[in-house]
């Protein structure tokens, strides 16, 4: 034990590649061996385009920032199987360990650095937003960059760094809305620090020329996107229909949530995801919570620290209470979610500074017990919608699930899905054809492959259960004259708000009791329904 207490000392770098290394493996294999998720085969669909120009503007059709769909653009030509389009995530949630690292020991040392790289590493959440076909990674890693070369800017009164700073916080605006709450963070924390310390004209000048170069940006993204999705929607687009259903407490209600216990409720919830397990996420709020009442009231901790101890806590603390403020005016979710996860290195400062001051700042007491944090959070993980159990989720089971609609639902038989099934099956049985994406104010839409006409229903409903099935049942045997007889089969892939459609139809209404469904997993589900004579389907033709 003394002996390798020694070489992690005198081998700092060397330690933290080999956590960086071990880090990357983890994503790995998270990202092998399952199928796209919705989301994933959306954004891929989107940058599956026949030009760069065609990419663009089908970005235009989602409720992000065109960065990712640019990069997916390009990147596909180096392979389409799930791992390798995933691997971009893979290698920029590896890259934030690093960076975050980095910033955090020159802001807090080294134990806090330590305890915050384990937490980024290998915590659950970390390791799955690392492992999708999603902003999250690439959003992480420039918003690390971002702060950690203003940190050096600072430090060194580096112009240069300065430069690399913006250019990074701007990659991340174009990436992920969340991004604007990052940025007016740092923009906030470098205006506090301006009042500690001398800085050079020359660098204030690039920072404030890249803060009106953001400006600029969310203006123009706000212009090309924002705007036509808020048409589009008909409300805002950052909220549309999840503000209606898994992210309904993420918005303030007057009329359903005080403000106080808003503010705490989601704040511990953030915790809660971040951390991926209920009661380690309370505590780890808890501990945050204790780490700002210390840097707030002492200064006997400078020793430790980088920067003055009361400026970390208004960075901590503006990080968080500016998503709170935009979740208050109903424009921005707050909560357990991965929308809220560019808080994560505020979260993780803010709590490893305390563990370290309960350790004493001996990195053999606090590295152990942050490893011991993440083995409960992997040990007793809690759960989170959307979800899809890795055995659920396995390629072959989609395999198989592609296999039996292209040879045993006959080409003359209709194939009727919601919105999620109809996107993943535009990857797996269209075969990633590219296709020109646009919104579309149709109830139900028509898409052609595989030999199969499959009528599938519009964003408005995302996901079938037996309240959203029969309306849109009806909308789509009135829309295309479906007669008495006529065979449909219902198919339905991604995920599942508690029992799939056939479960429900089945344990609801006395005439689907003897419906036979095939199931792939918990999350694929088929089965046959036939037009009846009035406006309620039948079993097989009863």
């Amino acid at each position: 034990m003394i002996r390798s207490r020694a070489w992690f000392r005198a081998h700092p770098d060397l330690a933290a590649g080999l956590v960086i290394a071990l880090a990357f493996l983890a994503r790995v294999k998270a990202a092998s061996g399952t199928f796209l998720n919705p989301d994933e085969a959306l954004h891929f669909s989107v940058a599956n385009q026949l030009s760069l120009s065609d990419a663009y503007r089908a970005s235009l059709t989602i409720s992000h920032p065109p960065l990712l769909i640019l990069v997916l653009y390009f990147w596909r030509n180096l392979g389409t199987s799930e791992l390798v389009l995933r691997l971009p995530s893979v290698l920029l949630g590896t890259a934030f360990c690093w960076v975050f690292f980095r910033w955090l020991k020159d802001l807090f040392g080294r134990t806090v650095g330590w305890i915050g790289l384990i937490f980024a590493a290998f915590l659950p959440p970390m390791i799955a937003l690392s492992a999708e076909i999603r902003q999250y990674a690439l959003l992480l890693f420039c918003a690390a960059c971002a702060a950690c070369f203003l940190e050096r800017s600072l430090a060194k009164n580096s112009a240069r760094a300065m430069l690399i700073s913006v250019l990074f916080l701007n990659l991340a605006l174009l990436t992920h809305y969340s991004a604007l709450l990052f940025a007016a963070t740092l923009g906030i924390y470098f205006l506090v620090r301006l009042a500690t310390k001398q800085v050079p004209r020359e660098v204030v000048g690039i920072w404030a020329a890249g803060q009106a170069v953001g400006i600029g940006l969310c203006v123009f993204l706000y212009l090309t996107s924002v705007k036509t999705l808020a048409r589009f929607f008909g409300a805002q687009p950052l909220r549309a229909w999840m503000g209606e259903s898994y992210l309904n407490n993420s918005y303030f209600d007057p009329a359903r949530h005080h403000v106080l216990v808003f503010l705490v409720s989601r704040t511990g919830s953030v915790f809660q995801y971040l951390f991926g397990q209920s009661i380690v996420g309370d505590a780890a709020f808890l501990i945050f919570l204790g780490g700002i009442v210390l840097l707030l009231r002492n200064t006997r901790y400078a020793e430790n620290l980088k920067v003055p101890p009361r400026v970390l806590a208004s960075l901590l603390l503006v990080s968080f209470g500016l998503n709170f403020a935009v979740a208050l005016a109903g424009v921005y979710p707050y909560g357990g979610t991965r929308h809220c996860v560019f808080l994560a290195p505020f979260a993780f400062a803010g709590v490893g500074f305390l563990l370290a001051k309960l350790t004493r700042w001996r990195l053999g007491i606090a590295v152990p017990l942050a490893i011991a944090v993440v083995a409960a959070c992997h040990g007793f993980q809690s759960r989170r919608l959307p979800y899809m159990a890795r055995s659920d989720q396995g390629t072959a089971l989609m395999e198989q699930a592609t296999t039996f609609v292209r040879q045993q639902i006959p080409p003359s038989d209709l194939v009727f899905v919601d919105n999620q099934t109809s996107i993943l099956l535009g990857h797996y049985l269209c075969q990633q054809r590219p296709a020109p994406l646009q919104p579309s104010a149709l109830t139900i839409n028509t898409l052609d492959c595989g030999g199969h006409r499959i009528l599938a229903t519009n964003g408005e409903t995302f996901v079938f259960t037996a309240k959203s099935f029969f309306p849109t049942w009806d909308e789509m045997r009135r829309t295309y004259h479906l007669q008495p007889g006529q065979h449909v089969w219902v198919l339905q892939e991604g995920w599942v708000w508690g029992d799939s459609l056939a479960q429900e139809l089945k344990q609801k209404w006395p005439a689907f009791r003897g419906l036979q469904a095939r199931t792939f997993g918990h999350n694929i589900t088929v089965f046959e329904l036939t037009v009846g004579t009035d406006d309620a389907p039948t079993v097989n033709g009863t």
